[in-house]
């Protein structure tokens, strides 16, 4: 009677835990599909509550688009995609450029030149920004600076693994992201720094 009951206790106590691991289970992964990524910016530091910005993410690219803020805007006639190619990391064929608007395509294309709208041709992407180089094509620093598409720090946290993946060279290159704000209109009126790292 006495080990029936032991038994009795040892399976109920397997019961309960794998009940209670199944359960856990269930609340991990329901929150995880429904919480959206966020991050709490302030002037000086960003903090992401969550980490969906790494290649662990089981998120499709379709989730990471950021889309044109002016549609009905007209094409740039100043525009340019400049044609580049890239060896041993650094951004090669643009004449030594230092400066360069930059666009990563919802393909997962880099695109570098002149107007965000242009080299995007309208369409959402995965990364706008500029791309600071040093004269040989090293990438010195990466912002999120567009006034099109207006990448959330949030969004931008993600430029790095991009590029990385692309295979440029980021050791030593300074991440600077903003966060943008618009003006009465609408339209961006101010460029607040919220983020800075360089990458090691």
């Amino acid at each position: 009677m006495v080990k029936e009951n032991a038994v009795n206790k040892n399976q109920t106590r397997r019961f309960v835990s794998k009940a209670f691991a199944w359960i856990l289970g269930f609340v991990i992964a329901f929150t995880s599909a429904t919480l959206p990524a966020r991050a709490e910016v302030s002037k000086q530091a960003v903090t992401i509550q969550r980490g969906v910005y790494d290649n662990r993410s089981c998120r499709s690219e379709a989730d990471h688009l950021i889309e044109n803020k002016y549609p009905d805007a007209p094409m740039p006639a100043d525009g340019e995609i400049i044609d580049y190619y890239l060896e041993n990391g650094r951004i090669k064929g643009i004449n030594g450029l230092e400066q360069l608007d930059f666009i990563i395509t919802s393909t997962g294309d880099l695109r570098v030149g002149k107007r965000h709208l242009f080299l995007a041709n309208r369409q959402p992407v995965l990364a706008a920004g500029q791309l600071e180089l040093d004269g040989c094509g090293k990438i010195k620093k990466i912002d999120n600076l567009s006034g099109h598409y207006q990448p959330t720090v949030q969004q931008a946290m993600r430029f790095q693994a991009l590029l990385s993946n692309l295979g440029a060279d980021l050791r030593n290159t300074l991440l600077t992201y903003y966060t943008i704000k618009l003006d009465s209109s609408g339209f961006p009126s101010e460029a607040v720094l919220v983020y800075s790292k360089i990458i090691k």
